[in-house]
């Protein structure tokens, strides 16, 4: 992005000097109508060239149009998912902080394993998966969702390490 900057600064910079630079060059003063003009485009140029750049960006960043079908696909997948991984993410800070005031809320713990689960924090998740089987290990309700969600954040972990070269 400061690439796309530079540039944008740059063709701003040689438009100016295409106006600046013919004025430099003429040999008498230009009358006032003239000079108020000048001043009007050398202050308006920047801004209008400015706004065309970032509009030109927007416009060039939706390349939806261009991507294959399944690369569509993914896009408007991952443009789905970002509202709702924001959500998580507040979600989970707010059990954090209930969870530093009551380490023994079991079902907090649970909320929390499913949380990281869902946004691939897997290593968080075991933590917490495993502070909820610390707590109730006889509640057969739990335990079995509790093991069978730590299992499956362990399997992720070493899936993961596996394809870390």
């Amino acid at each position: 992005m400061k690439g796309y900057g530079l540039i944008q600064a740059l063709m701003i910079a040689v438009a100016c000097l295409c106006v600046v630079l013919p004025l430099i060059r003429m040999p008498r003063p230009l009358p006032t109508k003239t000079q108020l003009l000048v001043l009007l485009t050398l202050l308006a140029l920047p801004i209008s060239a400015y706004t065309f750049y970032q509009n030109w960006g927007v416009v060039g960043a939706d390349l939806a149009y261009y991507l294959e079908p399944e690369q569509q696909a993914q896009r408007q997948k991952h443009q789905a998912i970002r509202p709702l991984m924001a959500l998580a993410q507040k979600r989970i800070y707010k059990l954090r902080q209930h969870l530093s005031d009551k380490p023994d809320d079991i079902l907090a713990w649970c909320d929390l394993g499913r949380l990281y689960s869902a946004t691939h924090e897997y290593p968080h998740a075991l933590q917490a998966w495993h502070n909820a089987r610390q707590l109730k290990p006889q509640h057969l309700g739990l335990l079995s969702e509790i093991n069978a969600n730590y299992q499956l954040a362990r399997e992720k972990i070493i899936e993961r390490q596996a394809l870390q070269p």
